[in-house]
C-alpha cells in the first residue's frame, strides 16, 4: 500500500511540474532572476557536464561525490524545485550518503520516508524541506534492480523558501 501511494504522488509531482515548467519564465543559471522571495540562490560547485540549469542548485546543498546534473524542473510546491542527477553509485549509498549530508546540516530525518527497497529509494527530512528519490534505470528489468545496484540517478527536490530561512 505504501508502494502504491508513493508511485501516486511521484506521478502527481511529476504531472503537475510538467505542468508549472511550461508556465514559467527560464531564470537564468545563477539565479539572479529569483522574484519568489527576492534572495539569490548561489551555484553549488560540480563539474560542468554541458548541461546548464534553469535555477542554479543552492549553495551548500549535499550532491553525491562526481555525480552528474542532468536535468532540472520546478516541484509541486511552493518555489520548490528539482535537480537530477545520474551516479555510479547504488541506492543504498546514496541513501546512506544523504541521511549522513542532511543530519550535518542539522536536518531530522524522516524514518518511515526513508528507505531502499527494489529499484525505489527515497530519503525525506521530517520538516519536508528537502527529499531525494531514485530515479529509473531504463536498460535493466525491474525485477534485476536492487538496493545495491550501481548506476543510479536520482533527484533532490528543495522547497527553497525554507532552504533560504535556514
Amino acid at each position: 500500500m505504501r508502494k502504491m501511494v508513493f508511485i501516486c504522488c511521484l506521478i502527481l509531482i511529476f504531472g503537475l511540474s510538467a505542468c508549472s515548467s511550461n508556465n514559467e519564465p527560464n531564470e537564468p543559471a545563477n539565479g539572479n532572476a529569483n522574484s519568489d522571495n527576492g534572495s539569490q540562490v548561489a551555484e553549488t560547485e560540480h563539474e560542468d557536464h554541458g548541461y546548464e540549469p534553469n535555477k542554479a542548485v543552492p549553495e551548500n546543498l549535499p550532491i553525491y561525490p562526481d555525480a552528474i546534473l542532468t536535468y532540472d524542473v520546478a516541484s509541486y510546491g511552493d518555489n520548490s524545485w528539482q535537480w537530477l542527477y545520474n551516479t555510479t553509485a547504488s541506492g543504498n549509498e546514496i541513501v546512506e550518503f544523504f541521511k549522513t549530508e542532511f543530519q550535518n546540516l542539522g536536518f531530522e530525518i524522516d524514518g518511515d520516508g526513508t528507505f531502499a527497497y527494489r529499484e525505489e529509494f527515497f530519503i525525506a527530512t521530517t520538516d519536508s524541506v528537502i527529499s531525494v528519490y531514485w530515479l529509473s534505470i531504463d536498460d535493466l528489468p525491474d525485477e534485476d534492480v536492487n538496493p545495491d545496484t550501481p548506476g543510479r540517478g536520482y533527484s533532490i527536490v528543495v522547497n527553497l523558501d525554507q532552504w533560504n530561512d535556514r
